[in-house]
């Protein structure tokens, strides 16, 4: 089944990843969204939530209090709820429907967003092989209407890949 919209929530640490995936999604779909209480509305816009919405919450240690609020009026609210984190103690787990758990180790001092982004990669690839020609289509739509009204830096079009199932052309 396909969600009426998608809302992506993520604070402090999982900023980053939480705004990529959104990004990407409301890129493929245009029915997706990145909600955060910096703004000062995400409750206001988590208010709309239904059945037929999704969320995703992406949240590492230490775990912020806002994306767990916002997983658990989702729960409430019987939206499809997914959990991108760091650990099966985490607070989101039981808040969740869904859940990717990725090791955030590093050998600095801090954190490594690789396991999360490669999850947030993987679900991008999945939107698109779930419904392959709505996804390029909107895309592909994007790209002329961001050409359109100049706001990137002209460059060749951007080469779609094949459909699953196509045989790919060459590559250059």
């Amino acid at each position: 089944a396909t969600a009426k919209h998608v809302v992506v929530v993520g604070h402090g640490t999982s900023y980053g990843v939480a705004h990529h995936l959104a990004v990407g999604l409301t890129q493929l779909l245009g029915t997706a969204s990145y909600v955060s209480s910096g703004s000062g509305d995400m409750f206001d816009r988590l208010a709309t939530l239904t059945p037929e919405d999704v969320l995703v919450g992406v949240g590492l240690a230490p775990y912020i209090r806002h994306t767990i609020q916002a997983m658990d009026l989702a729960r409430a609210r019987r939206s499809v709820t997914i959990a991108i984190t760091d650990s099966s103690a985490s607070p989101l787990v039981p808040l969740a429907d869904h859940v990717f758990i990725t090791p955030i180790d590093a050998l600095q001092y801090t954190w490594s967003p690789v396991g999360v982004t490669w999850i947030s990669n993987v679900l991008l690839a999945g939107v698109i092989g779930h419904d392959y020609e709505r996804t390029i289509e909107h895309r592909t739509a994007r790209d002329d209407l961001m050409r359109r009204f100049h706001a990137v830096h002209d460059h060749p079009p951007r080469q779609v890949p094949p459909s699953p199932g196509r045989t790919p052309g060459r590559r250059r």
